[in-house]
């Protein structure tokens, strides 16, 4: 998902959205397979 259609999902704004991912990126909690698509990281992939 973009944070365009999460935002929109949530009724938030993009920008707040937007720097909640880069939050959660910078833990490893989401990847970014392609650029501004956001999704979960699988169990096992990453720093475990």
């Amino acid at each position: 998902m973009t944070a365009s259609q999460i935002a929109e999902f949530l009724g938030a704004s993009k920008n707040e959205v937007s720097k909640i991912l880069k939050k959660l990126k910078e833990r490893d909690l989401i990847t970014s397979p392609n650029r501004c698509y956001y999704s979960f990281r699988e169990v096992g992939e990453g720093n475990d």
